[in-house]
């Protein structure tokens, strides 16, 4: 699993079913606060400029290319979505990390 990364999900957001969401394409990117865990987990060194203004692409410095969703923690992680990571973008005016991604897949079993 060292190329992958686990997010976990409340199944609501905003009125919005996230699980659905991400399953059928509507939702394409991930946002995470710049900090040391997500920095660990998904760089290989942190590249960052903090106190720029424009938004930095940082999919050249990305160790993980998959990422699974999961609503809370299920046993074996199942249910799941898997995605490819696509792009990392670090948005420094809101110090976020924007976790782009496409071919979601559901595994159940």
């Amino acid at each position: 699993m060292d190329d992958i990364v686990i997010f976990h999900l409340n199944r609501v957001w905003n009125g919005k079913d996230l699980w659905e969401e991400i399953k059928h394409g509507r939702k394409t990117s991930e946002w995470r606060d710049v900090c040391k865990y997500w920095l660990k987990r998904l760089i290989t060194r942190a590249q960052l400029q903090i106190n720029g203004t424009e938004p930095e692409y940082l999919a050249k410095f990305l160790k993980v290319h998959r990422a699974w969703f999961v609503v809370g923690y299920p046993k074996g992680n199942l249910p799941r979505l898997e995605v490819d990571i696509t792009e990392l973008i670090h948005h420094p005016s809101s110090s976020e990390l924007e976790i782009k991604f496409a071919n979601v897949k559901e595994v159940t079993a």
